[in-house]
């Protein structure tokens, strides 16, 4: 009877302890799990933060200016005025509208 006891509590400490090594291993296993989100989640924060500086550098004017420019669209603005371009004093470009008359 001492020997069934005996072996009984071998096989059940047997199973706690691999019971608590699996539990280890996985939780190790999801600490690096989130090691690498974390990271993940950092890199697409530096991510959106240049992609809302490019966006706003694309809206600012002298930008959109320069690629009317380069472009050579020729646009008219819809009440008969033509932009044109004219140099101010500090050497930067801008558009100016002037009236154009179509002729018929």
């Amino acid at each position: 009877m001492n020997l069934l006891r005996g072996l009984i509590l071998i096989v059940f400490s047997v199973a706690m302890s691999l019971a608590i090594v699996w539990q280890r291993a996985r939780l190790t296993q999801t600490r690096y799990k989130i090691g690498a989100m974390q990271k993940e989640i950092g890199d697409l924060e530096i991510a959106e933060q240049l992609l809302h500086l490019e966006v706003s550098l694309l809206k600012s004017p002298k930008v959109i200016a320069q690629r009317v420019e380069t472009m050579q669209l020729g646009l008219r603005d819809p009440s008969g005025c033509k932009l044109n371009k004219k140099r101010t004093e500090i050497g930067e470009y801008k558009l100016i509208a002037m009236r154009t008359r179509e002729k018929p």
